[in-house]
Order: structure tokens, then sequence, then C-alpha cells
């Protein structure tokens, strides 16, 4: 036999290619018999050149794929084409010696030989890469969707390649698309033009300190629409401070920015609210309060007089209708308190014993003529506490008031109790009750426990309201235990730190004190200032009756003309007045008695304005004592009195 040595030759340099290449390369026959199995082919299916070659390709095939490939080289066969990449047809799989299925890229050849037709295929296993194109693509999907969702438009400006990278939703901030050219000949180009200083402002900030640039501004817009966009950006430089990238992003913050303003207009229109419902309210108090001024100051005045017995029932009834009017404004004007968060506690020294007491000498006479036992149980807990002794009573007196208005027969009945540091007050009648329905609804603002509650027995149903607002705010509240038929407990719970256990000796409500004197024989000098013809006749009427004969003037600029010339003890100072107010007056008497070095004389502002922030303004002035109108003859002399003392001391210091 014949040996072609340049065939001999060829061969063996073709198979000293084989032995070193990665590449995969297999040939085959057309009888798909493999021929020749390189070293990168043994490495990437498993098999060794010795035990595949003579052995059908199909074995590196998967059985689902075998069909599909002997086709298409079929076809390949008979066609023209010498040479195709058979990754044209989507993904390839092979068949490892282990079992397991792999991804691969083919490129086919054929050539024909003596012995018939030859295909080489060189082969790559892209199982790897395809796994990272993947992770890149899950990556950019999962990025847009993130943009997507977090309204975000990003963008990178690379200064050098002149390009421009974005992502994100830029059709929801521009009406145009976003090029290099117009972020290179105004960085802020995507900002409204009127926002554009104070863009450069925040930006000039950040180069200076390096902090983050961050601005909130609307987005410029050709069609006039309004979107606002949370702007950040950073500037990255060469060593030489050359701008190599711009990168930033930008937020849509449209939503949050129209909640804001609809938030920030309708504060606005809580507040507006709530001011013209404070200058009603305002209003509403001191207009009430001056009429009901007349009426019980003039009933204190003629409960002094030699009266009939028709006569003084006829008086206790204007005197208890004034009297429940007022209660009913002064709730109205704590639940307001409350509302606005304006309500001011103290913390002072009281007795619980003289607060007790005062309940017990207002209430027993109610009691006894419905024929109610009126009973107090309070020796466990009698003692010096620190507190708020005004609200106490408050509460306290709310709910006796309560229990005796709605218990026809038998008893009401108070007990006190304290144990580790909490004050327990109770109040137990044998009334009406309640269903635990109306229980519900006992602490709402001017409800009742039904609609024949007010028309049986009146009221506003705002004490219990009060007294529960009153209890928490110092740090306890109020229970209630109800049943119909057979009464209602009432259990107020506080925590009050007792600080002795000093019971307090009877006190006399109402006892008119004596007004003091300078002299046996000397008088006190005192100036009222009251625009109210019906007050003055009242306040005149009331002082002459325990001795003091006042000098009145109409208006705050007839009051300073009167101080100034001559001395009085004490003003009495209305605060709304014509000319010149109560307040005005007060502050040119300060001002003057500073410059003169003239001793200060006491003033006590008479006022129908008695909300807090009033009575605060008016201590502000200068006045050393307010109070406020329906005057109460017992309180006012008290003022006075306490006035006197304080000038008093004041002179002997001077």
């Amino acid at each position: 036999m014949v040996v072609d040595a340049g065939n001999l030759l060829h061969a063996e340099v073709l198979k000293g290619v084989f032995a070193i290449t990665s590449e995969a390369v297999i040939v085959t026959d057309v009888a798909a018999r493999i021929l020749m199995f390189s070293a990168g082919a043994e490495a990437i299916f498993g098999y060794s050149s010795e035990e595949i070659v003579g052995q059908s390709v199909e074995r590196l095939i998967p059985g689902r794929f075998r069909g599909l490939h002997a086709g298409h080289v079929a076809g390949f066969a008979a066609g023209a084409v010498t040479s195709k990449s058979m990754s044209e047809r989507g993904q390839i799989f092979g068949l490892r010696k282990s079992g397991e299925e792999f991804l691969i890229e083919a490129s086919l050849s054929k050539v024909s030989t003596a012995e018939g037709l030859v295909f080489t295929t060189i082969l790559r296993d892209v199982t790897v890469r395809r796994r990272s194109v993947d992770r890149v693509v899950r990556s950019e999907e999962r990025l847009r969707i993130a943009l997507q969702s977090a309204a975000l438009y990003v963008y990178e400006v690379d200064y050098r390649a002149g390009t421009l990278f974005k992502a994100g939703i830029e059709e929801a901030f521009f009406d145009r698309p976003v090029t290099y050219d117009d972020l290179a000949a105004d960085i802020w180009w995507g900002v409204r033009p009127d926002y554009h200083e104070r863009a450069k402002a925040r930006w000039r900030a950040y180069r200076k300190t390096g902090e983050p640039f961050r601005l909130e501004c609307p987005i410029n817009r050709l069609d006039g629409a309004e979107i606002w966009g949370d702007f950040t950006a950073e500037l990255v430089q060469d060593p030489q401070g050359q701008p190599l990238r711009l990168i930033g992003a930008i937020q849509d913050v449209t939503a949050q920015r129209r909640a804001a303003d609809a938030m920030a207009s309708a504060m606005a229109s809580a507040e507006a609210a709530n001011a013209a419902k404070s200058a009603f309210l305002a209003t509403m108090s001191h207009e009430i309060r001056t009429p009901l001024n007349g009426v019980l100051g003039m009933a204190q005045a003629m409960a002094r007089d030699d009266l009939s017995d028709i006569q003084a029932n006829r008086l206790d009834v204007i005197r208890h209708s004034g009297e429940a009017l007022l209660a009913i404004l002064n709730d109205v004007l704590d639940l307001s308190k409350i509302e606005a968060g304006r309500l001011d506690l103290e913390e002072i020294e009281f007795s619980l014993g003289e607060i007790l007491q005062g309940a017990q000498a207002t209430f027993t006479a109610i009691a006894n003529k419905k024929g109610l036992s009126f009973a107090l149980d309070t020796s466990a807990a009698i003692g010096l506490y620190a507190g708020d002794p005004t609200r106490l009573r408050q509460i306290l007196y709310n709910l006796i008031s309560n229990a005796v208005k709605f218990t026809e027969s038998g008893e009401v009945r108070v007990t006190a109790t304290y144990q580790s540091g909490i004050m327990r007050l109770q109040v137990v009648d044998t009334g009406i009750g309640m269903t635990s329905e109306n229980v519900k609804r006992l602490f709402s603002p001017f409800q009742q426990a039904d609609s024949s509650t007010t028309r049986r027995f009146g009221g506003t149903g705002l004490g219990l309201v009060i007294s529960r607002h009153l209890a928490e705010a110092m740090g306890g509240g109020i229970e209630v235990h109800s049943e119909i038929g057979a009464g209602s407990t009432f259990t107020v719970s506080l925590p009050l730190r007792r600080i002795g256990n000093h019971e307090a000796a009877n006190s006399v409500p109402d006892q008119l004190p004596s007004p003091p004197m300078l002299a046996p024989d000397q008088a006190i000098r005192l100036l009222v200032a009251e625009d109210n013809p019906t007050n003055q006749l009242v306040l005149k009427t009331l002082l002459h009756q325990v001795g003091i004969d006042p000098v009145i003037v109409n208006n705050g600029r007839q009051a300073v003309e009167a101080w100034s010339a001559q001395d009085f003890d004490v003003i009495l100072m209305d605060i709304q007045m014509p000319e010149l107010c109560g307040t005005a007056a007060t502050r040119i008497i300060r001002t003057e008695e500073a410059a003169s070095g003239r001793l200060q004389t006491p003033i006590v502002a008479l006022t129908a304005n008695a909300m807090s922030h009033q009575v605060s303004e008016y201590l502000a002035a200068g006045v050393d004592d307010v109070v406020t109108k329906p005057i109460n003859i017992v309180e006012l002399l008290q003022a006075i009195n306490k006035a006197m003392a304080g000038h008093a001391a004041q002179q002997m210091i001077g």
C-alpha cells in the first residue's frame, strides 16, 4: 500500500493540534460518527478521545434535541453553504458524560473528501457567560423596576467622552428627552428658571463644604405642567480639579408636595378657624359676663339688705340662675382651653380637708332640700398634698353636683382613700343609673345619657367631659360603674404627692372679709376705672356696703390723669375701655413710676375677659392681680386686702 507522505504529515499535525487546543473540536462523517475529538472537547464533555471516537455524535446531544439536530445537519449537508454558526438557532444544549446538560455555542463547517462529506464542529461552553449575562439582565430589570417604583430618574454626564447615561422615568419629568448637549451647556437645564439662583447657591455650598447637594424644586417644562423633583448630584473631578463626571438623580415628589401644600392649607384653615373660634369665645365671654356682673353684683348687694322671706327666695332664684349661666360659660371656656392644649395646672400645697369641707358646705343644703342623705367618709385621706386644688375641686364638685341632680331618693356618699401615691375619690349615689351604652356616651361633649335627661334635668353635658380631661391631665382618670335604677359610682384616681397629715380646720365659705384701713380715722383711697354705667353702679353699691367710697372714672386716660393728680392705695382697672384700654393705662402708669421713682400703686384688673392667655397678658402689662367678672365681693375684697398688704410692705422697704 502506498501512503501519501503529505497526507500523513497533515494528519499528524492535525492530531497534534487536537491534542493541545482548548477549543472543543469534533469531526464527524455523514453517518454522524465521531472521527476526531479534541482535548478541549474531552474537558467539556467528560469523555476521553479513546472512548468516544467511532461513537455517534448523538451521545453528546440531549435526547429531546437529537431529531432536530439530525434535520439541521442534513439540511446543511445538502446546501451550498460550507460553514454556519449553529447559535443562530437559539440556545443549544450539550450532554456531558455525567448526564448534565449545558449551554453551548457551535460553529459548523463541511468539506468533501474521497470518503465523503466530513463535518467539523467547534463548540464553546457558554454556561457561565450566559449566567453572567442573565444576572446583568436581571439586575438591569430590577434597577428599572426599582427606579420606576421609587419615581427616580438617574443620570451620569461623562464630560471627556461627551456622553449622557440616563435611566428611570424620564418621561415623568421632562416633556422631551434630555441630551448631553443640554446638560453640558447648562447643568441647571432641568430646573425651572425661577429656581436657578437657589440651585446655584446650594451648589456653591456643596462645593465649599462638601455636604451633599440637594434641592427640591419644580422641573423646567415647556408645557407648563408643575412637576416637582428632589435633585441630588455629585461632581467627580480629576486630580487637577477638572470635571470628569456629573452623577445625579431626581425623585418625583409631586404627590408629596401637593399633599404637603394641602396639609399646610388645611393647617392654615384650621388655625384661622381656631383663631376665629377663640375670638368668638373671648367676645362671647366678655359680652355675657358684663350683664351677668350687673345681675350677680346687685344680687349680692340686695342679699345684704333687709328682705322679706318672699323677696329673699326670689333673689335666690335670680342668684342661682345667674350662677348657673356663669357655670355653663366657664364650662365652655374650659373645654376650649382643653381642646387648644392651653390648660395649665398648678403644683401647690393644698388641704384635702378644706376642699371636702367646702363641698359639704356647698351641697348639703341642696341634698337636704331633696330629702337626700349626704355623707363624707374621708378620714383615710385627710392631709396636705401637692397638686392643683382648683382643678381637683372642679372635678369633685362636678361629680357631686351630678349625683345630687340625678338622685331623687336615698343618698349621695363621698369617700376618699390614699394608698401607694394614689388618691381615690369615690362619689356614690342611689339615683337613676345608666345602661352600659349610655355610659359609653357619657364623656362626649354636649351629650348626656339620653335625650330625655336634658329635658328633665337640664345641663350641657360638659361637666363630665371636662372632669375626665382634667383627671387625665393630672395623670389619672375617671371610671364609672352604673346600673339602671340602682345608681352610679364615679371613681377618680389621681397620682398626688402627700406632704403632710395635717387636717385643715373648718372654713366658712363666702365669709365677707373686713376691708383694710390705713389708720383708724383714714378710709381707703380707691380709684375705679370702668366705662360701663351698670358696672359702675354695681361696684359703687358693693363697695359702699363695706365702707369704701371709690373715685370712679370712665376710661384709661382718665385713670392715668387721676393717678397723676393724687395718690391712691389701690386702682381697680377695667380692661376694655374707650380712648385708652386698661392694659395700656397700666403700662403708662408703670413706666412713669419707674421714671420718677414713685412707689408702685397696686393695680387690680377687673375684666370680663377671663381666658387664661388674656389674664397672662394683663399680668405681663404690670397689674398685680386679676378679678374676673361677674364680680364676687368676697374675691374682690380679698384681692384689695392682698394688694394693700403688698403696698404696705413696699412702703416699709422704701
